[in-house]
């Protein structure tokens, strides 16, 4: 498990570091959870989780690129995914706090 501190001076990502408090307490193996299942790893030069090296057998010479590029858009499409959550979870904050304004407040955006 990591801290919500070392979380944050280890990512990059400026929304893993404003969810950081959320990510840490609700999903305290986030870490893991992206090393295994979007097949990316912790780089610690970068502070970035970046995916693995790829190694292609010979018979893939003529198609290592395209298949990186495939790679890269299976990493990228898993991480707009978790973006979107992010926006959720922020958008229902702000509805939870929004419900709880009377009906006259100004800042009440939902009847």
């Amino acid at each position: 498990m990591i801290s919500v501190n070392d979380f944050k001076e280890r990512t990059l990502d400026a929304i893993e570091k404003r969810y950081a408090e959320a990510i840490c307490g609700t999903f305290p193996k986030y870490m893991d959870f992206w090393d295994t299942f979007v097949g990316g790893k912790y780089d610690s030069y970068t502070g970035a989780i970046v995916h693995y090296p790829l190694e292609f057998p010979g018979i893939f010479k003529d198609n290592i690129n395209k298949c990186r590029e495939k790679i890269e858009n299976i990493f990228q499409a898993n991480y707009t995914i978790f973006t979107n959550l992010a926006g959720t979870h922020f958008q229902l904050s702000n509805l939870r706090d929004a419900l709880k304004l009377n009906l006259a407040d100004i800042n009440r955006h939902f009847w």
